[in-house]
C-alpha cells in the first residue's frame, strides 16, 4: 500500500543525462511517433516537430545570431497570429515551436513509463495506464504548474509521445479507453498551452473523428475540450484548422485506405470484433471528412484541394464503403452522405474529378440496389437526387447492349415498393428527381408514363387494395391483390399501411401526374388540335390516368372514416384547381381542354362509383 500511495511523488528535479536516456530508452516500443525518442532526447526533439535544439538559449530558429534586434521576447505565443498573414506562416510556425526546452531539461521519465506501457495489446493494462496518465497529469495540474523544470520535463514528454497514442486510442471499441483519452487530451492542453502547436496537426485528425463517437458523453466532451480550447469565436476556429487541414485530410484518407487495418489487431478481439473496430474507424473518417467540407469559412489551398480530387475521385473506395452487405450501415449512411456533400460543393470549390461519370452511375445503381432501410434511405435519396442535379444526363448513358441502366434499375425499384418504408422522403424525393430528368429524356421511349405507371405497382398496400376494388380489369386485379412484385426485403419490415400513408401516396401520385401531363401537353406544338392523332392520345391517356386517381378518391369518400373522406377531397380540389391554372402551360387555351379532360375522368368515377353501389 505504501508503495502504491508514493507512485506518483515528484521526481528530482535536476535530472542527469541517463535519467534523460533511460526514459527514451521507456518510450521506445513499436510507435512510429515514439521511436524518437530512443538512445538520445535532444535529437528526438530535432526529429519530431523539427525543433532546432541549439544548446545556445538566446537563439531562435530561423533568425541569424547577428540579428541584434531580435529577442526571445518577439517571439509570438498567441496561435491566432498563424495563418494572419499566409507569406510569414512558416516563420510564425518556426517561432510558436521554437524550442522551449534545452537538452539539460529532460524527458519526465514518470511519463516515459507509462507511454512505455502503452505499447501493451490488453484492454486492461491499457486502461489502467490511461488511468495512470490521467492521475499523474491531474497532480501535474493540482501541484506543479509553478515548478519550471518539472513542467518543462512533462511538456517535452507530452508533446513527443501523447500524439501518437491518443491517435491509436480514438477507435478502440472500449469505451472507457476513448473517454480516458479524451480527458488525457483536455489536460494535455492544459499543460502544454501555446506549446501544443508543435504537434496540433498530429493531434487534429483523430480528434476530429471523436466529434462523432458512439457514446454521446465521449462525442459532447470532445467537442467540449475542442471549443473551449480553439472555438472561442468562428476566426479562430478556423486559423486552426486551416493550419492542419492537409495534415488531417492525410491522416483521414489513410484511415480509409486501409493503411490502419493491421494495427487494429488486439488479442482480447474477436474477428468480428476487429472488423467493428475498422468500420468504426471508416464511418469516423467519412464523419470527418464531411465536418471539413461543410465548413465554407474554411480556405481549400492547391494542395487541400488536390487532396480532395484524388480521394473523391478514388472510384474503389466508394464502391468498397457504399457497399452494404459488407458494411455496417453506419459506414454506409456515412459514405453516402459525404457524398452528398460533396455533390452539393462540387461546383463552388471545382470538386469535378476525371472519372466523374463513372462514380455517378456507381453511385446510383449501388443506391438503387440497396436493401431497402428506414435509416438509410433518406442519405441513399439524397445522393440520387443531388447526384442527378449534377450530371442530369447520366440518366442517359447506354451500356454496351443498348440499355439505360440506371433508368432500368429506378423503375424495378420503384414497382417494388421500395419508397413505402421512408414514404415521408422518398416521395418526396423522387418528385423533385422527376423534375430534374431532362424533359427530352422523359418523352422519349414515354418514360414518364411508365414512371407514373411504377408508382402504381409499388404503390402502399392499402391502396393496392382499393385499386383492385375499382378496376375491371383482371390482370390488374390479380396483381394488385397478389403484391407481384413486392420487394424480397419487405418481410423484414413493417409499412404503416395508414391513413397518412394513404394521404402522403395519392399527393404524391398526383402532383407526379400533373407534372407528366404538363409536360407532354407543353411538348405539343398545337395542344388543342384534336385531329392530330399524337395529341389525342396523350389527352386520352391523361383521362385515364386521372380516373384511376377519382376511382380511389371517390371509393375513399364512401367509407366512413372521416380522416380518409377529408383526404379524397383535397385530392381531387387540388388537381381540378392545379388543372385549371392557365400559366402552367404554353398555351393558355391547353388548361382549358385539360381541365375539360379531367372533370370528365371525375364524372365518370362517379358514375362508376354508383352503379357499383
Amino acid at each position: 500500500m505504501a508503495r502504491d500511495k508514493n507512485k506518483y511523488t515528484e521526481k528530482s528535479k535536476t535530472t542527469n543525462s541517463a535519467t534523460s536516456q533511460r526514459a527514451a530508452e521507456l518510450l521506445g516500443f513499436q510507435n512510429q511517433g515514439i521511436n524518437a525518442f530512443k538512445a538520445n532526447a535532444a535529437l528526438a526533439f530535432s526529429q519530431f516537430g523539427n525543433l532546432n535544439l541549439n544548446s545556445n538559449s538566446d537563439t531562435v530558429p530561423g533568425i541569424p545570431l547577428e540579428d541584434k534586434n531580435y529577442s526571445k521576447t518577439n517571439i509570438s505565443n498567441n496561435f491566432d497570429n498563424i495563418a494572419s498573414n499566409p507569406q510569414n506562416k512558416n516563420k510564425i510556425f518556426n517561432e510558436l515551436t521554437s524550442n522551449p526546452f534545452t537538452q539539460q531539461s529532460g524527458i519526465d521519465d514518470q511519463l516515459a513509463n507509462l507511454f512505455k506501457r502503452m505499447g501493451k495489446k490488453d484492454i486492461i493494462t491499457r486502461i489502467k495506464t490511461l488511468q495512470g496518465i490521467l492521475k499523474y497529469t491531474n497532480s501535474i495540474l493540482e501541484s506543479y504548474m509553478d515548478d519550471s523544470v518539472k513542467v518543462t520535463q512533462v511538456i517535452s514528454a507530452l508533446i513527443l509521445g501523447w500524439p501518437t497514442i491518443f491517435k491509436a486510442q480514438v477507435f478502440d471499441l472500449d469505451r472507457k479507453i476513448r473517454m480516458l483519452s479524451i480527458n488525457i487530451l483536455a489536460n494535455f492542453l492544459k499543460i502544454t498551452k501555446k506549446k501544443s502547436t508543435a504537434c496540433l496537426s498530429q493531434l487534429m485528425g483523430p480528434w476530429i473523428c471523436t466529434f462523432f463517437d458512439s457514446s454521446s458523453d465521449i462525442k459532447n466532451l470532445s467537442i467540449a475540450v475542442f471549443e473551449e480550447n480553439f472555438n472561442k469565436n468562428k476566426a479562430q476556429k478556423s486559423r486552426v484548422l486551416e493550419f492542419c487541414y492537409k495534415s488531417i485530410l492525410e491522416y483521414l484518407i489513410e484511415n480509409l485506405t486501409f493503411l490502419h487495418e493491421a494495427k487494429t489487431k488486439y488479442k482480447d478481439f474477436t474477428d468480428e470484433e476487429q472488423k467493428i473496430q475498422f468500420h468504426f474507424m471508416a464511418a469516423g473518417s467519412f464523419r470527418a471528412i464531411e465536418y471539413m467540407l461543410s465548413d465554407d469559412h474554411l480556405n481549400i489551398t492547391p494542395d487541400v484541394h488536390t487532396q480532395y480530387i484524388h480521394l473523391l475521385g478514388n472510384k474503389d473506395l466508394w464502391k468498397k464503403f457504399l457497399n452494404s452487405d459488407n458494411n455496417s450501415l453506419l459506414v454506409t449512411k456515412s459514405a453516402y452522405s459525404c457524398f452528398s456533400l460533396w455533390m452539393k460543393k462540387q461546383q463552388s470549390y471545382d470538386f469535378g474529378v476525371i472519372n466523374s461519370f463513372e462514380i455517378i452511375q456507381l453511385i446510383i445503381e449501388t443506391a438503387l440496389k440497396a436493401k431497402p432501410d428506414p435509416v438509410l434511405n433518406v442519405s441513399v435519396w439524397d445522393s440520387i437526387v443531388l447526384a442527378t442535379k449534377n450530371y442530369p444526363d447520366i440518366w442517359s448513358m447506354k451500356n454496351k447492349k443498348g440499355k439505360t441502366t440506371l433508368y432500368d434499375n429506378l423503375i424495378y425499384y420503384l414497382e417494388c415498393g421500395n419508397l413505402n418504408y421512408s414514404p415521408e422522403y422518398c416521395y418526396n424525393s423522387v418528385f423533385v428527381l422527376l423534375n430534374l430528368f431532362p424533359s427530352s429524356f422523359l418523352l422519349e421511349d414515354k418514360r414518364a408514363s411508365q414512371i407514373i405507371s411504377s408508382l402504381w405497382l409499388g404503390s402502399p398496400r392499402e391502396i393496392k387494395s382499393l385499386i383492385a376494388l375499382t378496376t375491371d380489369n383482371p390482370n390488374l386485379k390479380h396483381n394488385y391483390n397478389s403484391n407481384a412484385k413486392e420487394n424480397k426485403f419487405a418481410q423484414n419490415f413493417k409499412i404503416n399501411e395508414s391513413s397518412k400513408n394513404m394521404e402522403m401516396f395519392l399527393n404524391f401520385i398526383s402532383e407526379s401526374s400533373f407534372y407528366t401531363w404538363k409536360l407532354e401537353i407543353n411538348s405539343l406544338s398545337n395542344p388543342i388540335d384534336i385531329s392530330s392523332s399524337i395529341s389525342a392520345e396523350i389527352f386520352d391517356n391523361i383521362g385515364i390516368s386521372a380516373l384511376q386517381i377519382f376511382k380511389i378518391c371517390i371509393e375513399m369518400i364512401s367509407n366512413t372514416d372521416t380522416n380518409k373522406l377529408n383526404i379524397a377531397k383535397s385530392v381531387i380540389k387540388n388537381l381540378i384547381i392545379n388543372s385549371s391554372i392557365s400559366s402552367s402551360f404554353k398555351d393558355p387555351k391547353a388548361s382549358e381542354h385539360l381541365l375539360q379532360i379531367v372533370l370528365e375522368s371525375l364524372s365518370e368515377a362517379i358514375d362508376t362509383s354508383s352503379a357499383n353501389e
